[in-house]
């Protein structure tokens, strides 16, 4: 009798572990589903559509729109797409990124200021440099003396070598915040060959 009792007690435990399972599974499954699935009462985002590079200028076929909810969505956010559109981008950026004020350039340099493309030949030093470095720009003189071009500039955008079109096998783009007075000079001698950088 007592084997018999037994051997009921066990089939009834096995029994309720595997309802136990079944419904622990079934439970991790609805919530995964709820994470994934739209918010209903979310709010709508723009976030980009494929990766693009540092220096890119927004348009609308790089955007996608998204109902996330607000909790998933950063404090900063950029939600309306006319803030977006014509926005250059500060860094590289990852298919789906929602954007953020912080990953963008101002696209108007402050009064007194310019944004100029230059080229640069010391990998090393590109890859150690981040949007709102500061630095100062030195270029070759007619009789190869070393110019100070400008020592208060800054860091706008770094693209990589492979996302810059004006990019070549010896050098790579850099965007810089340059004083409109040496403006001129800085874009001069980055045409004629590349300068050279100092981090402050």
């Amino acid at each position: 009798m007592w084997k018999s009792i037994l051997s009921q007690l066990r089939s009834l435990v096995v029994f309720h572990r595997r309802a136990f399972a079944a419904g622990a599974a079934t439970l991790a499954v609805f919530a995964s589903l709820q994470v994934l699935a739209p918010a209903n009462n979310g709010i709508t985002i723009y976030r980009l559509k494929s990766e693009v590079s540092a220096g890119h200028v927004i348009s609308a076929k790089d955007l996608v729109a998204a109902k996330l909810a607000k909790d998933a969505i950063p404090a900063d956010v950029l939600a309306d797409e006319n803030q977006l559109l014509g926005k250059t981008t500060a860094v590289r950026l990852s298919k789906h990124t929602i954007i953020t004020s912080g990953l963008l350039v101002d696209n108007e340099p402050p009064d007194g200021m310019r944004h100029v493309p230059v080229r640069i030949n010391d990998t090393a030093l590109l890859n150690f440099l981040s949007p709102g470095d500061q630095v100062a720009v030195f270029g070759v003189g007619g009789q190869g003396e070393l110019q100070t071009l400008t020592e208060k500039a800054r860091v706008v955008a770094n693209p990589s070598p492979a996302e810059s079109v004006f990019s070549d096998s010896q050098s790579s783009l850099l965007i810089l915040e340059v004083p409109a007075a040496a403006a001129v000079k800085v874009a001069a001698a980055s045409l004629q060959r590349s300068v050279s950088l100092v981090v402050r």
